[in-house]
C-alpha cells in the first residue's frame, strides 16, 4: 500500500477540533439528505468542516451544491482518481466549510448526476480558528502523499476514500474519527492538533488499495 503522510509541528492552544458525526448512504441517487446530524455546540467562532466521499462510474460526477443546516458550503480542497483497472470509474473526496448557527441540522449534498455507489460524509466543528479558509491544503492523489507543514497550535483535518477492498483504515500519528463502508467504497477521516515542534508525520493505509485519495487542510 502507498500511505499518505504530512508533517505536523505544533503546540497547545484554545483552538479545538471536535469530530461530531459521520453518515453514509448506499442509495443510487443524485441527492443525499442526512437529517439530525450533530453540529456541536454553537459559538461565534465555530466553523463546520464537511468531508464528502463518493465513487462513480463516470469522469464528471461533481457536487452541484452542499448545505449544512441550510448554510451553503465552500469547497476548500477536492481530488479524484481513476480506480485501478477501471475505465471511467472514479473515487472522489472533498473538504468543505460552512458557518451554520444550529447545534443539529440536515446535511444535503446534490450532485450533477446519480452516484452509483452512494455517498458518505464526516462533520467536524472547529473553534477559535482565524478563518473558515484553511491556511494550507493538499491532496493525496495516486501517490498517496500529503505535503503539509503545520505550525504550533494548528488544527489538521484529513479525509480519505478508496475502493472497498476491506473494512478499515489505519491512521498513524492521528486520531481516526470515522471509518465506514458503503457499497464498494471505504471512507475515513482523522484529525490532529499540532502539539509540539517536530511531531511525527501522519500516515494512512486503506486495506489493499495501493492508491487511495485523500484531502487535508490546516486551520490556524
Amino acid at each position: 500500500m502507498i500511505p499518505g503522510t504530512f508533517a505536523i509541528i505544533g503546540g497547545g492552544s484554545g483552538k479545538v477540533a471536535d469530530f461530531v458525526a459521520s453518515r453514509s448512504s448506499t442509495a443510487v441517487s443524485s441527492s443525499y439528505t442526512f437529517t439530525g446530524v450533530p453540529l456541536g455546540y454553537y459559538d461565534p467562532t465555530r466553523i463546520i468542516v464537511l468531508s464528502v466521499h463518493w465513487y462513480k462510474y463516470d469522469t464528471s460526477a461533481f457536487i452541484n451544491s452542499a448545505t449544512v443546516d441550510g448554510s451553503s458550503t465552500t469547497s476548500r480542497v477536492s481530488t479524484s482518481r481513476l480506480v485501478y483497472g477501471g475505465s471511467g470509474s472514479y473515487v472522489y473526496c472533498d473538504l468543505r466549510t460552512a458557518a451554520p448557527t444550529g447545534t443539529t441540522g440536515t446535511v444535503s449534498v446534490v450532485f450533477n448526476r446519480a452516484i452509483d455507489y452512494g455517498c458518505a460524509i464526516g462533520v467536524w466543528a472547529l473553534y477559535n480558528v482565524g478563518s473558515a479558509t484553511p491556511v494550507a491544503t493538499n491532496v493525496a492523489n495516486t501517490s498517496g502523499l500529503f505535503t503539509l507543514s503545520a505550525q504550533p497550535n494548528d488544527l489538521v483535518i484529513a479525509a480519505a476514500a478508496s475502493v472497498y477492498y476491506g473494512t478499515n483504515t489505519t491512521w498513524t500519528n492521528a486520531t481516526e474519527n470515522f471509518d465506514v463502508t458503503n457499497s464498494l467504497m471505504l471512507s475515513s477521516g482523522a484529525q490532529r492538533e499540532a502539539i509540539v515542534a517536530g511531531d511525527p508525520a501522519i500516515s494512512f493505509t486503506m486495506n489493499s488499495d495501493s492508491t487511495p485519495v485523500g484531502v487535508a487542510g490546516i486551520w490556524r
